[in-house]
Formats: structure tokens, C-alpha cells, sequence
């Protein structure tokens, strides 16, 4: 119980939570990695998540490859039960790997996040997934949307 109300308090704080930075980062972005962190957890699967991602993106011109690239949609689903009642948060995130240079002029290796959203989702039991997978197909349609205002 403790957990669920500190996911639930966690989750409320950043309920909604993204930033685009204008969509900029994602100008000229065609070729995408799909990357979803494992999760099996009030009946979500990660083949639910990859096919309502699969089917929004099929539907616009960003398109997923199958091996490594340098940018990615990671989606970090984190799902927990507490007896009849299901709640999850959903971070949605496109970044790239590349060279950065931090303030001091130290070019290095790193990650730059183009796309950040979070969402939370709570319901009951038998609901959870329907709810869940919903959210997952409206946070990539805001992500077409905005890739598609900015290409």
C-alpha cells in the first residue's frame, strides 16, 4: 500500500509533465529505434505497447528500424497492482546518441532528449489495460502531431 501511494503521489507530480523545446529536435527526423522497457504487469504486455505504436506510426512518415540507429522512442511503461485497482506511469521520450559539448567546451558522448512526455494512468483491474493502451496511442499521436508541425 505504501508503494501504491508513492507511486501514485510520484505519479500526480508528474502527471502530464513533457517538454518539446519547440519540437526543433525534431526537425528532419525520419528513422527511429523503438525501444519499450519490459513490462507484464495488470494485463500490458510489451507486444500491446509496440502495436499501438506501431499502428500510429504506420500511419505517418516517421518510420521504425529494426536495428540500432541513433535515435530512438523509448517508452518506460511502470505498471503495479494493489488489489483491485491498477496504476501505471507511461515516460515517452525520443533522444539521440551523439557528441555533446558541455559548458566548459568538453565535447563527450552523451544523450540529448528531443521529446519528453509522462503520463499516469489509474483504474481498476479489469479496465487498467484498455485505459493504459489508450493513453500509449494518444502520447504517440501528440508526438506525430508535433513531428508533423515541425517537417
Amino acid at each position: 500500500m505504501k508503494k501504491f501511494l508513492a507511486i501514485l503521489i510520484l505519479g500526480l507530480l508528474w502527471c502530464n509533465v513533457g517538454f518539446a523545446l519547440g519540437g526543433d529536435g525534431l526537425k528532419g527526423l525520419k528513422l527511429i529505434d523503438l525501444v519499450i522497457e519490459k513490462t507484464n504487469n495488470c494485463g500490458v504486455t510489451n507486444n500491446d505497447i509496440e502495436k499501438e505504436v506501431r499502428y500510429v506510426l504506420s500511419n505517418s512518415k516517421i518510420k521504425l528500424k529494426k536495428d540500432i540507429n541513433i535515435e530512438s522512442l523509448w517508452i518506460a511503461p511502470n505498471i503495479i497492482k494493489s488489489t483491485n485497482r491498477c496504476s501505471g506511469s507511461i515516460y515517452f521520450e525520443v533522444s539521440k546518441i551523439g557528441y555533446l559539448v558541455n559548458s566548459a567546451g568538453v565535447k563527450y558522448v552523451g544523450r540529448e532528449v528531443l521529446y519528453s512526455k509522462g503520463h499516469l494512468v489509474i483504474d481498476n483491474a479489469s479496465d487498467f489495460k484498455n485505459s493504459f493502451l489508450q493513453r500509449i496511442e494518444l502520447m504517440t499521436k501528440d508526438l506525430v502531431i508535433l513531428w508533423t508541425e515541425v517537417n
